[in-house]
């Protein structure tokens, strides 16, 4: 009756409300950073939907690539709490790894793409250490995000006129790519 994912749903209500209760019950939940997350926008059929974003999962438009992120932390992270920030899921191997005093077992020998974001998680918006994301499609870059800008090479048009850049504060549907509007914030890119 809930469509084709109904069950699926109830399923991680279901579980997320044990793992809870089990922390609690343990005595664990106040050591314990909790995130419940998503790697892509949904793929937008049988009922999936990014609204308002533009895009679904396999795109470089918002609706692919910013997905919800619920953290849960007790008397560390307040209820409520809104955060705006850009978190990549790659950051949270980089602040689990520092926040359980494992940072030395972070290879040495490659780069590592996450950020350690405890400060965001322990004082919340706007103290996040990471500004901008790279999208890629494979291995090209594809776009990129950097503060309130988006770069989208993916979906340009050829020449002068082609819309390329976004104000995702402005313009988080993406419809209104700019080209010359924006030549300020190309060399951030």
């Amino acid at each position: 009756g809930n469509g084709p994912y109904g069950a699926t749903v109830e399923c991680i209500d279901w579980s997320m409300a044990a793992l809870l209760a089990e922390l609690r019950r343990l005595g664990l939940d106040k050591d314990t950073l909790v995130i419940f997350t998503s790697d892509n926008g949904s793929k937008a059929i049988n009922g999936g939907s990014n609204d308002p974003l533009r895009g679904h999962k396999g795109t470089t438009w918002e609706g692919g690539q910013r997905v919800p992120c619920i953290a849960w932390w007790p008397g560390m992270i307040g209820p409520g709490e809104i955060v705006g920030d850009i978190v990549h899921e790659t950051d949270l191997f980089t602040t689990f790894a520092a926040l359980g005093g494992a940072t030395q077992y972070i290879p040495a020998d490659r780069i590592i793409d996450g950020v350690d974001q405890r400060s965001l998680f322990l004082n919340g918006d706007t103290h996040s250490r990471r500004d901008y994301v790279m999208i890629y499609q494979g291995p090209n870059l594809a776009a990129a995000v950097k503060g309130r800008f988006k770069r989208d090479w993916a979906n340009a048009l050829v020449g002068l006129s082609g819309a390329e850049f976004y104000d995702l504060y402005t313009d988080p549907r993406e419809e209104h790519g700019e080209m010359i509007e924006q030549f300020q914030v190309k060399s951030m890119f």
